[in-house]
């Protein structure tokens, strides 16, 4: 594969932050997967505090969206209570709902994306002993689907 382009590599990145919390799986068997260097794989886990994102994720997604939803609401009310003329975000108040924001997407398509995850390894799981060459080949397909997907 050639160069990737920087929305190319943010993708992979949402992918292998998800196989390593959600799958479990290690730097090398991630850098098989989506055919990106172990090295980079490291950086971004460390960068990007995948271990302690993993322990986080004790709480449901749905506690945390409803939280990221409760924040927003309530920093928005805050917006909505000033003075005629004046409601509106100054920039400390645009900054954290912009973030807000952008957490709420990056957690609603990381749970769609899970969801497709655990979906295809309950199945790979069920097929493997019945036709493994079978489940092998749909392995590669299903794994070339959620990278369209990203």
């Amino acid at each position: 594969m050639g160069r990737k382009t920087k929305e190319e590599l943010e993708k992979l990145r949402d992918y292998a932050k998800i196989l390593f919390i959600r799958e479990g799986l290690n730097a090398k068997e991630i850098a098989s997967k989506i055919d990106i260097s172990q090295q980079t794989i490291g950086k971004w886990r460390e960068e990007d505090k995948w271990d302690k994102l993993k322990i986080t994720l004790t709480q449901t997604k749905e506690e945390q969206l409803r939280n990221l939803y409760e924040q927003l609401a309530e920093l928005n009310a805050h917006i909505a209570a000033k003075e005629s003329g004046k409601r509106f975000p100054d920039s400390k108040e645009a900054d954290a709902q912009m973030k807000l924001n952008k957490s709420i997407e990056a957690l609603e398509r990381e749970t769609n994306i899970s969801e497709i995850i655990d979906s295809f390894t309950q199945f790979l799981q069920y097929l493997r002993p019945i036709d493994y060459q079978l489940a092998h080949t749909i392995s590669f397909k299903m794994d070339e689907f959620i990278k369209s997907r990203l």
